[in-house]
């Protein structure tokens, strides 16, 4: 069966719920020395009344909010042609350390050694393996973690090039093979981002896995760590990620079916996607068994995607799902 499979945080956190945990990393990051005590006590000003830290992505909206005024104004400064600088040195530079931060927050989920305690069984990815290599299906993630990407890089579907991602080259530079159809072959769209993607010059380059935690966290465009009013926002900013949507937007005639794994339902952004260009395709829905109730999770889930089948699979362990 050739499907599309929309993979969420919960995977990662039925591997290990430490490790993957988003408030784990950013507080890792804010206690680390990634980002200035300077660099601090703005971000503080922007967060929720009694908050001293970020600790999700909810508490994040003023702080993007400031950030895209900067931006703004950098702009209309650059126009200007150099009539004097509109913002602090404190304020142009503003953008970029937050770009830098959400970089580290990320590249917090990407082990420093290929620790495959970090990866789903091999059960788990050999099942997928062949459901990609075989049928031809695309994974979609809004994951920015290395635990499903990694595991699978070292297998058939990847090294043969039947499962895309975008990059080409040596070092692997974002391409326009993207765009072109590949009738037999499926993709990997990180719909989120990943640390491994930062700009170099006029290029967008891929590190390698094992450079994402050794080195300087990156100013990067392309990652989606705020709240969910601007997400579409820093999607349609990113070349990279809004070639993702568009491309997973004119595959909507590929698919038997949707396999939602591990994914909570609560990106609206996602939801009216699917709804939009995958109106009536049948929803398999793989997800912890702690929940809630059958009832209640069949009832959640027809209230985010009506007018289709949906089959809910509530299992112990994510990763002993095999039926691709």
């Amino acid at each position: 069966m050739r499907n599309l499979i929309i993979v969420g945080n919960g995977l990662s956190l039925s591997i290990d719920s430490g490790f993957f945990s988003l408030s784990r990393a950013m507080q890792d990051v804010w206690e680390g020395g990634s980002i200035t005590e300077d660099e601090k006590e703005l971000i503080r000003r922007c967060l929720p009344t009694g908050v001293d830290a970020p600790q999700n992505e909810d508490q994040l909206a003023d702080l993007q909010e400031v950030v895209d005024a900067c931006e703004t104004v950098l702009r209309f400064e650059e126009n200007d042609r150099g009539n004097g600088d509109w913002l602090t040195e404190t304020g142009q530079a503003f953008p970029d350390a937050i770009r830098y931060y959400v970089h580290a927050v990320a590249s917090e989920f990407h082990s420093e050694t290929h620790d495959t305690n970090l990866e789903p069984p091999s059960e788990f990815l050999d099942a997928l393996n062949e459901n990609l290599l075989n049928e031809g299906s695309t994974i979609a993630t809004t994951n920015y973690d290395g635990a499903l990407y990694r595991g699978l890089c070292d297998r058939s579907s990847f090294k043969s090039y039947t499962t895309l991602d975008g990059f080409q080259g040596n070092p692997p530079c974002f391409h326009e093979a993207l765009r072109r159809t590949h009738n037999k072959k499926g993709y990997y769209f990180h719909l989120h981002g990943s640390p491994l993607f930062v700009d170099d010059g006029a290029d967008i380059r891929k590190l390698p896995r094992e450079d994402v935690r050794n080195r300087t966290p990156a100013s990067s465009r392309h990652l989606v760590l705020t709240h969910e009013t601007y997400k579409t926002k820093i999607i349609d900013n990113s070349e990279l990620l809004r070639a993702y949507w568009t491309k997973l937007s004119k595959l909507s005639n590929d698919f038997d079916r949707i396999v939602w794994l591990g994914h909570s339902g609560r990106d609206p952004h996602l939801n009216r996607f699917i709804a939009r260009y995958f109106p009536a395709k049948p929803i398999t829905i793989v997800e912890w068994n702690g929940a809630g109730n059958q009832a209640e999770r069949e009832e959640y889930w027809k209230n985010k995607f009506s007018a289709r089948e949906i089959k809910l699979i509530p299992m112990e362990k994510l990763t002993a799902f095999v039926d691709w």
